[in-house]
């Protein structure tokens, strides 16, 4: 089989499934053409997911040593804090509610592309590796913000998902992926330390820091993998959009959304002042 029929192939199960997933993840409005330039905030929303059928790849050969690595500046997202009941309990206020905070995993009810996910699950030719979605600041022009992605099997300190995903504006909005996936042997066979792709620690949040502004990240040990498979792609985005980035192995659906803090209740602190 030739390249180009593999390729269409393989862009032909995928888009069979986005287009159903679609469905129920698409907003009826018609998708914004502006590039979130007017938008504060943006929400940001990431499905990565595995193709069970290896024989898509074909006789794809993939490099032995890939160009694997993280940005020295990344966001880890981070799990929502537990609402406090005791607050809850004394008052209803929307005004006690916590003031936003960027990079913070969003839950069920709070994303949209929940039913593209359900599907993707429920396939029998897919396997969820990761849902990801979380709210950030615009970048602005000439900035980047990037962020970790891992997800699926773990393995020791590594997972078979890794990399991370940057969000960035030039003239426009624009997203670039570098996730890799990886496949390990099950139990240490010999050579095995020095057969296979070197991989890059896995940066871990310090816990312990005060300054927020001086937030750095520890490494995990590096392994091996036997495999490992760059998907490095940037793509722009429009707001609204969904948009998708396939590969013979795994794909990427994403999709960004406006969004004004301002427009939610804060909390308003009633401390006096020492």
């Amino acid at each position: 089989m030739s390249t180009d029929s593999r390729s269409l192939r393989t862009l032909g199960c995928a888009l069979t499934l986005l287009a159903a997933a679609l469905v129920g993840a698409s907003s009826p409005a018609r998708a914004q053409e502006e590039d979130g330039s007017g938008a504060p905030w943006l929400q940001v929303e990431v499905l990565v997911f595995r193709q069970l059928d290896s024989s898509l790849a074909g006789d794809e050969a993939w490099p032995s040593a890939p160009d694997l690595g993280y940005p020295q500046d990344i966001h880890i997202l981070s799990q929502p804090e537990v609402p406090d009941q005791s607050l809850t309990a004394a008052s209803d206020s929307p005004e006690l509610l916590a003031p936003e905070q960027p990079f913070v995993q969003l839950g069920h009810g709070m994303r949209a592309l929940d039913d593209a996910a359900a599907r993707i699950a429920g396939s029998a030719a897919y396997r969820l590796l990761g849902q990801f979605a979380w709210r950030q600041p615009a970048p602005a022009r000439g900035t980047r913000s990037n962020i970790l992605l891992t997800g699926g099997e773990t393995y020791a300190d590594h997972f078979e998902l890794e990399g991370s995903i940057s969000v960035t504006r030039s003239r426009s909005l624009q997203v670039e992926t570098r996730l890799w996936l990886n496949d390990f042997t099950p139990l240490p066979v010999p050579g095995a330390q020095s057969a296979g792709v070197d991989l890059p620690a896995v940066p871990q949040p310090v816990a312990d820091l005060l300054e927020p502004e001086s937030i750095e990240q520890i490494a995990t040990a590096a392994l091996r993998a036997t495999r490992s498979v760059l998907l490095a792609e940037t793509r722009r985005v429009r707001l609204g959009e969904v948009h998708y980035i396939d590969h013979p192995l795994f794909a990427v659906l994403l999709k960004l959304q406006p969004y004004d803090p301002a427009a939610q209740p804060v909390a308003t602190d009633s401390t006096p002042a020492p």
